[in-house]
């Protein structure tokens, strides 16, 4: 350790003559000033430092040039021409007043003060004495070896070493959609030994993240001053518990909204819904609701439904509530006739002659006008007060928000300048335009969450319990950046680069996410893709199930090559996301408890593995989850953390790196031993309430709970999100009920040899036999050797 000290002195330059000392003190966590250098310890160890120049300020000859001081352009490969004027200002730092509540340095035109805040952290305040400050760097040193994690939704890769990542939308004439994909920007950056950098801005900003050193991290923003926190945690799982306390902890969804939820691109008309909720019931579908796409209204955000596809939708919606599918709708923040001609359109109308848009509009990306501008108190009152046509007067429960992307900071360093009603412009309203746009929808939604599936999401957001969606990915194997045939332009990527993205989330403060089934674009799939993609969503914390070509999962046509086999495939994976709704839910209870995410990247989860892959991941404590996402693979190379492990299908033992099996119907799925995984009964089809009793319904009847479980040397206890109390060791399990499930557990011990007897509890004949009973266990040779065990009353039972 004192020589990786020493290596980060001498990236940072040393204290070039300062002096002074001073230290600065938050349980864990020290801040030093020594010499011109500024030490960020945990524990004594050292995570990050700050020499000459790591923190400054850069001037500009005018801030009303038209530059839109973006400084993404400051560090491309090829930047244009840089604001007139820019000069940095830095230098050594210098020691000023510091207390013990206080450390204050400075800095050629600025000053920095930083103060305890929080757990083991630190709030930094950067404050300008220059004029015509345009920018604030702030650019510590870290480990060498390290990874870096957050940064919000990225496509190519979970570590960020060795990469640029704006904090924007910004401009990509080589990428399919035309944009860099930057939907969800997260100033949040994690380090595998123990820190967050996390910049509370809502500026323009980038993070270049070790590209000119193996040290060297550095968050640049168009801001004439800053806010930065350094966060530290003994476990760099823990650190996201330290930006919830500042930026507040994740809302939840509706239990209902994690799905499986089916769509449709388009809803032919009323006819095919009544089907599709009869081909969902009579197939026994896990299924727990649906969303209608546009277009379903006359218009774009009409508030009505349009009466030729749908003559009688109350009848309609009124059928998917009885079969226990909750709805929902597409929105997003403009208002127009379906094909933007029809002269009458009152929406528009009253919208224009009341001024609900923004006074001045930049460049509008969607095919629809002008977006509503809801810093406008009455244009606010308005829009909130139609969208409750929908809900109060047709029970949606739901939004799926699309668009809404027009606000961005410029294009090539230059202004496209946008102004609203309240006096704010396109420099902040990039991120605040977004934060409205969703709370304004959050807002109409029941108490309990309902579904908000979202497009964009900025830092703050994750209050408002949202599930992002990654917008329209390729429906294939592609990689974020690869060449289409017979396409100019490069591939946004597909199914790796879904679970890439879900995966950067998890690690940025959004812990619910979920991508299309199969992809959008050039959608359908193929059989490949589709059954591939519909293993890697089964076990993410979120499910939703439909792609551009409107083709439902019973639909088998020559374009998407699915028979009824498939269909078995996507029924069993489509039931397993369902039957985890108890051991994901009370990670999601957690969150304000810890701050770990559901979803964990492996090298962040278990930093000691030291490695960083992009397509496998942790669920909860104890799963571990590596989708196939290559064409032709019947196998996979899988890394697991230290310990004991055992395959979820044959409860096979495996440890370290191992090659998984993967035939097309098989996602490589391990479990830990001492593993506990409360699980819901494999007939549930819905969450919600239902009028037939042929529907299993969860809201009808909790009943048993099913619980997965792989000994382990070390007893462990699981306490369900309703009190349940589960524990095992090697040779006991037990069962303390809680508020919903009270009628009983029903065991299902995997790789597990045949008792000769259960002590206290019959043998049963048959698996059904026991399901019928009582209480009672079974054996059989499946996964390994598992014995079954049920109870109905609380207590530990030996074997």
């Amino acid at each position: 350790m004192k020589r990786l000290v020493c290596v980060m002195l001498a990236a940072c330059g040393g204290g070039d003559g300062a002096t002074g000392h001073a230290v600065l003190t938050n349980g864990a966590a020290t801040l030093t000033y020594d010499a011109g250098v500024v030490t960020l310890e945990r524990d004594g160890v050292p995570r990050l430092v700050f020499g000459k120049d790591q923190l400054r300020i850069a001037t500009v000859d005018d801030l009303d040039s038209g530059d839109s001081f973006d400084p993404t352009w400051l560090f491309v490969d090829q930047p244009p021409e840089p604001p007139v004027g820019l000069a940095w200002h830095g230098g050594v730092m210098r020691l000023g007043a510091h207390d013990a509540t206080k450390l204050e340095v400075k800095l050629d035109g600025a000053t920095v003060t930083f103060s305890p805040e929080g757990t083991d952290g630190f709030a930094a305040q950067v404050t300008a004495s220059a004029k015509n400050v345009a920018y604030v760097q702030v650019a510590p040193d870290a480990d060498a070896h390290e990874g870096f994690y957050g940064l919000g939704e990225w496509p190519d890769a979970v570590d960020h070493r060795g990469k640029l990542r704006p904090m924007q939308m910004e401009l990509d004439t080589m990428a399919e959609g035309a944009d860099n994909e930057d939907h969800v920007p997260v100033p949040l950056l994690v380090g595998t030994t123990g820190w967050g950098l996390f910049v509370e801005s809502d500026r323009p900003g980038v993070f270049d993240v070790a590209r000119a050193s193996d040290t060297r991290v550095a968050a640049t923003f168009g801001a004439g001053e800053l806010k930065f926190h350094l966060f530290t945690a003994a476990q760099p799982i823990d650190l996201f518990a330290r930006y919830y306390d500042v930026t507040g902890y994740p809302g939840l969804p509706a239990p209902w909204a994690l799905g499986p939820l089916i769509w449709r691109d388009e809803n032919r008309d009323q006819a095919q819904v009544i089907d599709d909720i009869q081909q969902i019931r009579s197939r026994h579908l896990a299924t727990t609701g649906v969303w209608f796409d546009r277009p379903y209204s006359t218009g774009v955000m009409t508030f009505d439904w349009s009466p030729a596809k749908f003559p009688d939708p109350h009848a309609m919606l009124q059928a998917l509530h009885d079969a226990g599918l909750r709805y929902g709708i597409w929105a997003v923040p403009y208002t127009a006739d379906a094909n933007n001609a029809d002269p009458a359109q009152p929406e528009l109308d009253y919208a224009t002659a009341h001024g609900f848009f923004p006074p001045q509009t930049g460049i509008v990306v969607n095919p629809w006008g002008k977006p509503i501008d809801f810093t406008n108190p009455d244009a606010y009152a308005w829009w909130k007060q139609n969208l409750k046509s929908y809900t109060d007067g047709d029970g949606v429960e739901g939004f799926k928000l699309d668009y809404a992307e027009d606000v961005v900071v410029g294009t090539l360093g230059r202004r496209t300048p946008w102004t609203f009603h309240d006096g704010s412009d396109e420099r902040t309203m990039h991120r605040g335009y977004q934060l409205l746009y969703h709370q304004i929808h959050r807002e109409v939604l029941p108490a309990g969450g309902g579904l908000l599936l979202t497009r964009t999401g900025r830092w703050g957001d994750q209050v408002r319990g949202m599930i992002i969606w990654p917008g329209d990915l390729d429906a294939s194997f592609a990689k974020a950046g690869d060449t289409v045939p017979g396409q100019a332009t490069l591939a946004v990527g597909g199914l790796p680069a879904a679970v890439t993205k879900g995966i950067n989330l998890s690690a940025s403060g959004f812990p619910f996410y979920a991508s299309d089934t199969g992809g959008y674009r050039h959608s359908p799939p193929n059989r490949e893709v589709w059954l591939r993609w519909v293993e890697a969503n089964a076990v993410m914390p979120a499910m939703e199930v439909g792609d551009s070509s409107s083709q439902t999962p019973w639909e088998f046509t020559a374009e998407n090559g699915r028979d009824q086999a498939a269909l078995d495939t996507y029924a069993r994976y489509a039931l397993l996301h369902l039957r985890l709704y108890p051991y994901t839910w009370t990670y999601a209870q957690q969150l304000a408890m810890t701050g770990r995410p559901i979803q964990r990247p492996l090298g962040l989860a278990y930093p000691a593995l030291g490695t960083h892959p992009a397509d496998e991941y942790a669920l909860g404590d104890s799963i571990v989850v590596a989708p196939v996402v290559a064409a032709g693979q019947t196998s996979r190379s899988v890394v697991l953390p230290a310990g004991d492990w055992l395959s979820w299908w044959d409860g096979s033992p495996a440890s370290g790196t191992v090659t998984a099996p993967a035939d097309l119907d098989t996602l490589p799925l391990y479990l830990a031993r001492g593993a506990i995984i409360p699980m819901l009964r494999p007939t549930i089809e819905t969450l919600s309430t239902v009028t037939s009793a042929s529907i299993d319904s969860f809201a009808s009847d909790a009943g048993i709970l099913y619980v997965r479980v792989a000994t382990g040397p070390m007893p462990t206890t699981f306490t369900v999100y309703d009190g349940t109390q589960l524990t095992q060791s090697m040779t006991t399990v037990s069962y303390t009920p809680g508020a919903v499930f009270t009628k009983g557990a029903m065991f299902e011990v995997i790789a597990h040899a045949q008792p000769s007897s259960v002590p206290g509890l019959t043998q049963q004949s048959s698996l059904a036999a026991l399901e019928a009973a009582q209480s009672g266990w079974f054996w059989e040779p499946a996964t390994g050797g598992t014995l079954w065990i049920k109870t109905s009353n609380a207590g530990s039972i030996s074997f």
